[in-house]
């Protein structure tokens, strides 16, 4: 199997693959999260970071790996940003 393109829709698997993460991951990414009994919004827009390619509500979905991967790199970046500086 060759290496997607960025610009690709990919699977779930791929993409997970590529960026090092599991697909959970992706999932609480793609319909945010209450895990521990705190919420946390979804980071991921249909349309943009990923699509469903089935008409079913609870079908497979694609994930466009150049917005994901700004996605992520975002969501890194003010996590890092938000950190306080030992002196």
């Amino acid at each position: 199997m060759q290496s997607p393109t960025p610009s690709q829709w990919v699977s779930q698997r791929a993409a997970a693959d590529h960026f090092g993460i599991s697909e959970r991951t992706l999932t609480r990414l793609r319909n945010g999260s209450t895990d521990y009994g705190c919420h946390r919004p979804a980071v991921l827009t249909p349309g943009v970071h990923w699509r469903r390619i089935s008409a079913f509500a609870r079908g497979r979905v694609q994930y466009n790996l150049e917005a994901l991967e700004a996605a992520i790199n975002e969501r890194s970046a003010r996590s890092i940003a938000g950190l306080e500086v030992a002196e």
